[in-house]
């Protein structure tokens, strides 16, 4: 079993109920789940609305400080992700961004290699030329200035981003725990007054964080496992939704402003089931 931690906001609205309708029907090894919101009363609505009373509500405030709550909502949902330990069990657990639908049912050996019974860390591959993966790659090397170490494994791997994703316990300590010894323990304050916009979000990120600290900081490197879109489809738009297969795991609504009956009809013109409130 697998600890879960749902992180939403109220802007998501009903992307974040059918997440949890989806996760629920669709990952059954999860152990204890929480969805994290903005206030408890905004949680315990979307679950109720989601129809999974097993799943515990949290606010922001609970794992974040009075002065974090100022942050930007991106940076927020960073250190909330980046604390999911603090609430989870065991030597691994699963973090979801509230706006990412699981599309099909999710086995364990899918996040964790039976082997060695460590997570994958999963990375995107690219057909060039591609824009992204340069920027994917600049990120890379600003969160290795970070943690002070030439990023380079992270870099010639370089998109690391997975909206399902599961932490090592131990590798995400011994890299905040490099984090904290650079820049202190406030170092969080790093991102006061900054807006998200797609040059600061260059310069940080929780799940290449994780990775640059797996790869290149002396630890004991996860095993990898690679993917064309075939874990994680990321949705920024309209024309996005129309040329996608629907043939991932998890599908991320990037774009807020798609209905998600608009999604649901799209998939299941692929054949592919989205439980959404109401159905």
């Amino acid at each position: 079993m697998l600890d879960v931690l749902v992180v939403a906001s109220r802007r998501d609205g009903e992307i974040a109920t059918s997440a949890l309708r989806n996760l629920g029907a669709r990952m059954r090894f999860r152990g204890r789940t929480f969805l994290i919101m903005e206030d408890r009363a905004s949680a315990r609505a979307a679950i109720e609305r989601a129809a999974t009373p097993d799943v515990g509500e949290m606010a922001d405030h609970e794992l974040l400080s009075s002065s974090e709550l100022l942050l930007d909502p991106w940076y927020r949902q960073q250190l909330i992700k980046l604390r999911a330990g603090r609430v989870l069990a065991g030597s691994s657990y699963v973090v979801l961004s509230g706006d990412a639908l699981l599309l099909r049912r999710i086995r364990r050996d899918e996040l964790v290699d039976p082997a060695s019974d460590r997570p994958y860390l999963y990375v995107t591959r690219y057909r060039y030329p591609a824009r992204h993966l340069a920027y994917e790659r600049s990120r890379v090397m600003a969160v290795g200035q970070l943690l002070g170490v030439e990023p380079r494994r992270a870099r010639l791997l370089g998109d690391f981003i997975a909206d399902l994703f599961c932490f090592e316990r131990a590798t995400l300590e011994a890299t905040l725990g490099r984090l904290r010894d650079r820049w202190g323990a406030s170092w969080p304050r790093m991102f006061e007054g900054k807006v998200a916009d797609a040059r600061h979000k260059r310069e940080f990120g929780e799940y290449t964080l994780y990775a640059v600290g797996a790869l290149d900081c002396g630890l004991d490197p996860p095993p990898v496992r690679w993917h064309w879109q075939t874990h994680i489809l990321q949705i920024h738009g309209p024309e996005a939704l129309e040329r996608a297969e629907f043939d991932a795991a998890v599908l991320h609504v990037v774009d807020k402003n798609l209905p998600v009956s608009k999604v649901a009809g799209q998939a299941a013109r692929h054949g592919v089931k989205l439980l959404v409130s109401g159905r």
